[in-house]
């Protein structure tokens, strides 16, 4: 048997025999998906990550509602403190601000991880500004937003999130398929078979490899696609470059 028909033969082998694994599919196409729809539905969807808030302002001491237009968040403003702590009790709300002419108090439900630094940074930023308008404090410098983009689309935290499951994806697909390849083919014996088997060890080796680079591109394509048929994310990938990183990393 010639050298490039054993090589194809021993991928084609390797290939099935992966496919079939149902602890390597798992780990190499199930598990990095259903990280990708984990942390996608709490973490990625613009609805997880916007902050309720509520307003009411009893004396306003100098505030008014434009005061809280320019923070960039949509509130909710109340005609009554009772209204507005009903509706963090029932959940409706993250965050709750009474003020009281020079007095501002924050509200908040403890236990939501995702969103308690957000609160905390939403509090300085409200403290500053407001502290600055009660007590007349002019600008000194003057800064202007210039929103300049990096890339071809616009990226959001779920593509960032992606990313990074990607990135595991290849890591688990590198070196997790290969361990348990050969350790379940030392522990079933086949090793045994193979080395006395009139086998090249370099067309073993890379039938092997060739197979992992197939699972790595299908994990990879199967992520992509799910993301944007379930989340609809706009995932731009400069293909060269990513080839070349899916080839190294699962070589590597």
């Amino acid at each position: 048997m010639s050298n490039m028909k054993q090589l194809r033969s021993l991928f084609v082998a390797f290939t099935k025999e992966s496919l079939r694994n149902r602890m390597e599919v798992f780990f190499n196409i199930l598990f990095p998906l259903i990280l990708l729809i984990l942390f996608g539905t709490f973490f990625g969807t613009p609805e997880v990550n916007r902050l309720r808030v509520g307003i009411y302002i009893e004396q306003s001491g100098g505030l008014s509602i434009d005061n809280f237009a320019e923070f960039g968040f949509e509130a909710e403003f109340f005609d009554s403190r009772t209204n507005l702590l009903e509706s963090m009790d029932a959940r409706r709300l993250d965050l709750a601000i009474e003020v009281k002419n020079d007095e501002i108090i924050f509200s908040y439900l403890e236990g939501n991880i995702s969103k308690t630094s957000q609160i905390k940074m939403l509090e300085h930023a409200i403290k500053a500004v407001l502290e600055k308008k009660v007590n007349g404090v002019e600008d000194v410098i003057s800064l202007n937003k210039i929103p300049v983009s990096v890339g071809r689309v616009k990226s959001d935290h779920l593509n960032y999130l992606m990313a990074g499951i990607i990135a595991i994806s290849l890591l688990s697909s590198g070196m997790f398929s290969v361990i348990n390849l050969f350790g379940r083919y030392q522990e079933q014996g086949v090793l045994k078979r193979i080395v006395v088997a009139p086998i090249n060890p370099f067309n073993f080796v890379i039938g092997s490899t060739l197979t992992r680079f197939l699972i790595s591109f299908l994990s990879v394509l199967i992520i992509m696609f799910s993301n944007n048929l379930i989340f609809h994310s706009q995932f731009d990938v400069y293909w060269p470059a990513f080839i070349v990183t899916v080839i190294s990393s699962t070589s590597g």
